[in-house]
């Protein structure tokens, strides 16, 4: 006996045009899909720029965790939502470590990005985490409220406003 296919006879659809046409087809579009593939880059690579872009969506998270512990009047736990979710946000757009986030290195790293008014409320706002995380004053709740209003705002305009400068420094 000799090995052949189960039914006897070879399928003849190898021999029909249709056959070949589509697996030509295939292998052009895997052809380009990989081409493709190589050309536009692995957006992980480059980590700076990665968290550069997810810095928003990881802010907003973290003011909502705020938020619900503000309803929950829980004090030190929302100086520590709305600190991670500020100084995060600036760490990552600034490509800089989180201990380093400060009004002047804002300042200098922004540059022109942003205007005097907005660089004040920056300024502010930090003074206030600070001022909140390690001061010894008991923060009312509509004054929490007031700083999470702020840094919402500081994190969307600086937002908004870091295309207009092209590459953050």
């Amino acid at each position: 006996k000799t090995l052949g296919p189960i039914g006897g006879a070879l399928p003849d659809y190898p021999r029909k045009t249709l056959y070949w046409i589509l697996n030509v087809l295939l292998l052009i579009s895997w052809a380009g899909v990989s081409v493709a593939a190589s050309r536009r880059g692995d957006p992980f690579q480059d980590v700076k720029l990665s968290r550069s872009r997810q810095s928003h969506r990881f802010a907003k998270r973290k003011l909502k965790a705020a938020s619900k512990v503000l309803k929950e009047d829980k004090r030190e736990i929302f100086f520590a939502e709305i600190s991670k979710a500020v100084y995060g946000y600036f760490s990552d757009k600034l490509g800089i470590t989180t201990q380093a986030v400060s009004a002047d290195l804002i300042d200098e790293k922004a540059g022109e990005a942003i205007s005097p008014e907005e660089f004040n409320r920056i300024r502010m706002l930090l003074d206030k985490l600070a001022l909140g995380r390690f001061g010894h004053g008991q923060a009312g709740l509509e004054e929490m409220k007031e700083i999470y209003l702020m840094a919402d705002q500081v994190i969307t305009d600086f937002e908004k406003a870091a295309p207009k400068a092209g590459k953050i420094k």
